[in-house]
Order: structure tokens, then sequence, then C-alpha cells
């Protein structure tokens, strides 16, 4: 499996699959995941195995953070280790920075409960832990995960808003809450 900047010809499968492991209410509209590539931090890497597309990872970073804003595998790819094998190098990739994420908080009500745990679980076992902070993005509130340390609500704010803009801040509320 090699892991590489998406390429254009990448771009429709990388959308279909954003748009169908992703629920509306937790994704920006996909212009402006291609509007953040264009500028500062924006990276959209893609997860292939003899040129077949497995899955793509889409991060917003600076010199010493970041963000693993999207990560979704291809269905028939789930639970074959190939979602591991990104983490191992998205942590070599990013070795020596911070690397968090926000993932669904884990709400007993929530009607995909269970798949939530998987996903914590997932986590877990690849390094991760969860931070003593929240992220709130548009009508969602999400728990965050990370390796290497805690993330301020000022260096998200500055990560965002080098990779979309203060006025999308103020157009879509997004804000890391510590708890």
């Amino acid at each position: 499996m090699i892991l590489e900047q998406a390429r254009r010809e990448d771009i429709s499968q990388v959308k279909r699959l954003y748009l169908s492991a992703f629920p509306k209410e937790e994704r920006p509209p996909f212009f402006l995941l291609r509007r953040g590539l264009k500028r500062q931090g924006g990276e959209l890497l893609v997860a292939k195995e003899n040129g077949k597309l497995l899955g793509f990872a889409y991060l917003v970073g600076t010199q010493s953070l970041g963000y693993l804003f999207f990560f979704a595998m291809e269905e028939n790819c789930r639970g074959l280790g190939y979602g591991s094998e990104v983490l191992r190098l998205l942590k070599q990739r990013y070795c020596g920075k911070r690397l968090f994420l926000a993932r669904e908080m884990l709400d007993e009500t929530a009607d995909n409960y269970t798949q939530r745990l998987r996903r914590h679980s997932f986590y877990l076992r690849n390094g991760f832990s969860d931070l003593t902070c929240q992220i709130q993005e548009g009508p969602v509130c999400f728990d965050v995960m990370g390796i290497g340390g805690e993330v301020s609500p000022q260096e998200y704010a500055e990560l965002m808003d080098a990779w979309g803009g203060k006025w999308l801040r103020k157009c879509i509320p997004m804000y890391l809450i510590s708890k």
C-alpha cells in the first residue's frame, strides 16, 4: 500500500467516498476541501494498492500540528488492517508534530453507538488517546483524540483560519473547547 498526494484523477473517487462515509451534518461542501488545498495547510492523501483507491486522509497542518480532518476507507477495505496502516504512515509523515482528530461523541443514546465505540477503540489501538477538549464544527460537537499532547483553542482557531479563512469560521461555527 502507498500513501500519496491525491492527483486530479483521484478527486472524483475521493468525493464519492467522502459523500458516502460522512453524515451530511458532519461535512462541509466538498468545494471547501478543494479550496483548502490551495490555501495554507490543506493536504489530501490517498491510500492505494495496485492503483486502486483504498481510502483517503484529509489533513490541515502547521509546522507543529496536524489535524486529521477527514479519514475514510472504502467499505470493502474496512477491518482488514488498511486503516491502521494509513495511520502508521501518517504518524511517520507527521513525526515530531502533534496529530489530532475529531471523533463522534460516545453518546449511548446514539443510533450508531456500537460503531462509535469501535471507532474509539480503533484509534486507541493505533496510539491515539482522548484529549481534554471538544471541537464544535457547524451543528456537531466532537470528542478529540490525539498523539503528542493537547491542542489549545487558540492553536485550533489559528489552524482553521489559515486553512479556511476567518470568514469561514464566522459563517460556520468552528472552535475548540477545553473541558
